[in-house]
């Protein structure tokens, strides 16, 4: 069934944000209900404008979702709509890199395993990926981190649900019972073909108890598509490598006991391709750890070039001089908060009294000025 494109849009995280990656796990429960349809959406740590950032590919429909829930849990972030990217020219090269987590129904080291609960320190996994994907100071080298979700299918969740319970069985040997979590989530039928021939060298397990990877079968889980890309000159493709192999081993503190990110082999493009990141099988993920690969930064993360918005935005009051319902009020501009674009200005009543203007140079002192005496004065003129 079509649906309407997708909407690319830039989080702008303020320098003082204390909140972590809880709140985004929120917002993504509720995109996951919101989606019947398993519209594809795209979180991206990469380039905003000359810094790194977040970035969010939201199909039209969960557009309004999405940042209603990112307003309410993420307060003081900012978005703004990204115009369409550039495509560089035939003189660069594109570089991608494909992790997956193995096994996937394995969880991964969430945010709460990088928290010292006695001491109430938070330590913040993106610093290390977000130092990792500083732009160069040429501004020709460009790295993306593009983690593609759409929620998993119901047959999904029950054969995830069904190999949570066979990785309790036990093997005959260490060998065997490792050679089947490495193939039994793959995304190649041949290596989960061959998963399913290791099971009669096991028996089932004397205790079922729940484990972390039953707990995580039975809650909701994203499909999901980790992409590294790296765009730089053609004559730079030592560079474009280490630059990879960087980003990718900054995805090793993610790793768990039991499960830890694969990656593919490099390839590498002279010309600019749209990555063909759904045509395999992909990987699940909880909302707990997409939140943890995707969230914004914590004011304690100081990574070079990182993205952040000088403004705060504050709820405004209930009540303002509204120039579209009273002609009598001079017009100062729009308010800008969340979705709230109403116009705003200065009542009558507040024009008469005495007025106090401060602010350093370049501030608006005198365009303030200005605004309120034009339309004061502007119908004596015209009658002159």
């Amino acid at each position: 069934m079509a649906h309407c494109p997708a909407m690319r849009l830039a989080l702008h995280t303020p320098a003082d944000f204390d909140r972590g990656p809880v709140f985004v796990e929120s917002v993504l429960k509720s995109l996951h209900r919101a989606n019947p349809k398993r519209l594809p959406v795209t979180l991206e740590l990469g380039r905003v404008d000359d810094s790194v950032g977040l970035i969010a590919d939201v199909p039209s429909e969960l557009k309004a979702v999405f940042m209603t829930q990112l307003a309410d849990a993420c307060p003081g972030v900012r978005i703004s709509v990204l115009p369409e990217s550039v495509s560089p020219t035939t003189d660069f090269i594109t570089a991608r890199r494909r992790l997956r987590l193995v096994p996937d129904v394995l969880p991964l080291a969430t945010h709460r395993e990088f928290e010292d609960t006695l001491d109430r320190v938070r330590a913040d996994p993106l610093a290390t990926v977000f130092s990792a994907l500083r732009p160069s100071r040429s501004g020709r080298l460009r790295s993306h981190v593009r983690l593609t979700l759409k929620p998993a299918s119901r047959s999904r969740q029950l054969t995830a649900k069904k190999t949570a319970q066979q990785l309790q069985r036990r093997f005959f040997s260490l060998r065997i019972a490792d050679a089947f979590r490495r193939c039994c989530t793959s995304d190649r039928i041949p290596q989960r073909l061959f998963a399913v021939l290791l099971l009669p060298f096991s028996r089932p397990a004397a205790d079922r108890a729940s484990t972390p990877a039953l707990r995580k079968s039975e809650g909701l889980l994203f499909e999901s598509w980790l992409d590294i890309e790296v765009t730089a000159p053609a004559d730079a493709r030592s560079t474009v490598r280490e630059r990879l192999d960087e980003i990718a081993g900054a995805f090793g503190q993610f790793a768990s006991t039991d499960a830890t990110f694969a990656a593919s082999d490099i390839t590498i493009h002279s010309v600019v391709r749209p990555a063909d990141s759904m045509k395999r099988r992909g990987f699940l993920l909880a909302p707990v750890e997409v939140a943890t690969l995707w969230h914004p930064p914590a004011a304690d993360v100081q990574s070079a070039r990182l993205d952040r918005s000088l403004l705060s935005e504050l709820e405004p009051p209930l009540h303002l001089p509204n120039p579209a319902t009273d002609p009598t009020v001079t017009e100062l501009g729009r308010v800008q908060f969340r979705q709230q674009r109403d116009r705003v200005g200065v009542s009558l009543e507040d024009r008469r009294r005495h007025v106090f203007v401060c602010g350093k140079t370049g501030m608006g002192k005198s365009t303030l000025l200005l605004a309120c005496c034009v339309p004061t004065f502007a119908p004596v003129v015209a009658s002159a």
